[in-house]
């Protein structure tokens, strides 16, 4: 009879436990994640693609055309992945080239002219870095659109269909990072990188303390510590005898998206309120 074998018995695996989070980032970066057209064919109806930017060729990476939402006109502008490998191929993995960008240009401008508000879904990693887009301008036609955008006078509605984050970041990294670097000693300063941008500095403010970052610093973040960063806490940053005033009436939290701007006073001088983004919103509310 052959000697009886001591085995021991492995520790049952502890199930594991539901993590809501890195399941929004598994979904993210499913292959079969809703694209721009599954958007269009779902959102707008007789939508009718416009092809070429009338001077090189026909990017297809880039989506665009006119259609309806809510049974009102709207032009979309949009980038397309593609699903399969030839898919993939013929759409450039979403990545325009100069023509890309001249026909999105044409099609806003199409817009403009007929009055339509433009709708674009962002979903692209960059413009196409190939030698072919640079020989045929890609950087002065990205800057072109840029500038000839700023001269539409129909709103522009921008929503980016999300993507993941980079493999080494947190999905929550943009919220969560200033908490981690106050709780470090790191004087915590929120950047606008253009004056344009100035006006969401508040709600990145406002989200971080959603993250862990105390209430107080970051409203430092958006005004004394900046200026401390900038040299000039001597003049600006807080409302000191001797400082320049520059104040911001709300009817509410500041740090608060819902919150709306009543008035703002630049040097002691009161700012008119009425803005180009105003008179679009106004006209087309009605």
């Amino acid at each position: 009879m052959a000697d009886e074998q001591n085995f021991e018995t492995a520790p049952a695996e502890e199930p594991q436990k539901p993590n809501p989070s890195w399941e929004r980032v598994q979904l993210a970066r499913h292959p079969k994640r809703p694209h721009s057209r599954d958007y269009i064919e779902g959102l707008i109806t007789a939508f009718e693609e416009i092809h070429g930017d009338r001077f090189f060729g026909d990017d297809k990476s880039v989506l665009a055309g006119m259609g309806f939402f809510e049974g009102k006109p709207v032009m979309l502008v949009s980038q397309q992945k593609g699903r399969d490998t030839k898919e993939k191929l013929m759409r450039n993995f979403g990545m325009p080239k100069p023509e890309g960008y001249r026909k999105a240009l044409r099609v806003m401008r199409l817009a403009a002219k007929f009055r339509l508000p433009i709708i674009t879904l962002i979903d692209t990693p960059g413009a196409y870095p190939g030698i072919d887009a640079e020989e045929r301008g890609q950087a002065e036609a990205i800057a072109y659109n840029l500038r000839e955008m700023t001269k539409l006078k129909v709103p522009v509605i921008v929503g980016p269909i999300y993507e993941a984050p980079k493999d080494d970041e947190r999905y929550d990294t943009i919220y969560s990072l200033p908490a981690q670097l106050y709780k470090r000693g790191v004087k915590v300063v929120f950047a606008s990188y253009s004056a344009h941008n100035v006006r969401n500095l508040p709600d990145a403010a406002g989200f971080a303390t959603a993250f862990g970052l105390p209430y107080d610093e970051a409203l430092k973040a958006i005004t004394i510590n900046a200026a401390e960063v900038w040299g000039v806490a001597d003049q600006l940053g807080s409302l000191d005898v001797g400082k320049i005033a520059n104040v911001v009436v709300a009817n509410g939290d500041p740090l608060d998206v819902k919150t709306d701007v009543k008035q703002v006073y630049i040097q002691g001088q009161a700012i008119p309120m009425t803005d180009r983004q105003v008179l679009l919103r106004d006209e087309y509310s009605k």
